[in-house]
C-alpha cells in the first residue's frame, strides 16, 4: 500500500508538471486586456487559433514579463507570447513561431532638445526608462548602460515621461500609440529619436518541456499558416492598427512588420 501511494503521488506529481501553461505580457497590440476587460491581441488570436487547431483549452494568464520568463526558466511545458528572439537567450527557450517584427526605439518629449545619434549619446542621459525583464533592458544592460530605470509596465514609463521624471524610454511605435491613447495622452507629444535595434519576435516554450508538446504546437503553425488563417489573422489587425491609430505596418510572410 505505501508503495502505491507512493506511485499515486509520483503520477499525480508529473501529471500537474507536464501541465501546459500559456502566458502573456501586456504589451499592445501583440496582447493586452482589452476596455470591456477581455483578452485581446494580434498574438492572442494567433495564440487561440493554434489552440483550436490543437482542441487545447488553457487559460491565457498575463504575469509581468520578468515574473513570466522566471517561470519558464523553472516550469516545463509553459508558453509565453512574444519575446524577441536574441543571441543571449537562443539557448534558454524552444522558438516555436516567429509572429512579428519590430523595431525598438528611443523616445523623448517633443519638445525635447535632446539629440541621440550614437549609443554613447544615449549612455550619457541622466535616465532612460525600461521595462523590467524586458529585452531591451536586456539588451542595454548588456550594452554597459547605468542609467536604467527600470518598471514594471510600459505605461509607468510614458507616464514618468510625460512628467519628465526620465529622460528618454524604450519602446516600440505600436505599443507607444496604443498606450498613450488609453491615457488619454496626445501621440504628437512623443517623438522617435533613435532607433536601437530590430528584432524578430516569437512565441517560445521553455526548454524543459517536452518535445512532443513543442512540434505539436510548431506543426500547428505552420497548419495555420497553410490554411490562411495567419494572414487573415495579420489582414485583420493591419487594418485595426491603421484605422484606429493610424500605424502603419507590412506582412511578410503572413506576419506583421512595423
Amino acid at each position: 500500500m505505501k508503495y502505491l501511494s507512493a506511485l499515486l503521488y509520483l503520477l499525480c506529481f508529473q501529471s500537474i508538471a507536464n501541465d501546459l501553461k500559456i502566458f502573456a505580457v501586456d504589451e499592445p497590440p501583440a496582447s493586452f486586456i482589452n476596455e470591456d476587460g477581455a483578452q485581446d491581441g494580434y498574438v492572442i488570436d494567433i495564440i487561440k487559433a493554434i489552440q483550436e487547431r490543437l482542441n487545447d483549452k488553457t487559460n491565457i494568464i498575463f504575469l509581468p514579463e520578468g515574473r513570466a520568463l522566471n517561470i519558464l526558466a523553472k516550469d516545463p511545458n509553459s508558453i509565453l507570447m512574444s519575446i524577441s528572439r536574441t543571441p543571449p537567450r537562443e539557448q534558454h527557450y524552444y522558438w516555436i513561431a516567429q509572429v512579428m517584427s519590430k523595431k525598438w526605439q528611443v523616445y523623448t518629449l517633443t519638445n525635447s532638445e535632446i539629440v541621440i545619434e550614437t549609443l554613447d549619446d544615449l549612455r550619457a542621459l541622466p535616465s532612460i526608462g525600461v521595462v523590467r525583464g524586458d529585452v531591451r533592458e536586456e539588451w542595454l544592460i548588456n550594452k554597459g548602460f547605468e542609467n536604467l530605470n527600470s518598471v514594471t509596465r510600459h505605461k509607468q514609463n510614458i507616464e514618468k515621461l510625460n512628467l519628465s521624471r526620465v529622460n528618454a524610454i524604450v519602446y516600440e511605435k505600436q505599443g507607444l500609440a496604443y498606450q498613450v491613447n488609453n491615457l488619454g495622452l496626445e501621440l504628437s507629444h512623443f517623438k522617435s529619436a533613435f532607433i536601437l535595434n530590430e528584432a524578430p519576435v516569437y512565441i517560445v516554450m521553455s526548454i524543459k518541456s517536452s518535445k512532443q508538446q513543442v512540434k505539436k504546437w510548431q506543426n500547428a503553425f505552420e497548419a495555420i499558416k497553410v490554411n490562411g488563417k495567419l494572414q487573415n489573422i495579420a489582414q485583420n489587425w493591419q487594418l485595426v492598427l491603421l484605422q484606429q491609430y493610424n500605424i502603419s505596418s507590412e506582412i511578410k510572410n503572413n506576419i506583421l512588420v512595423f
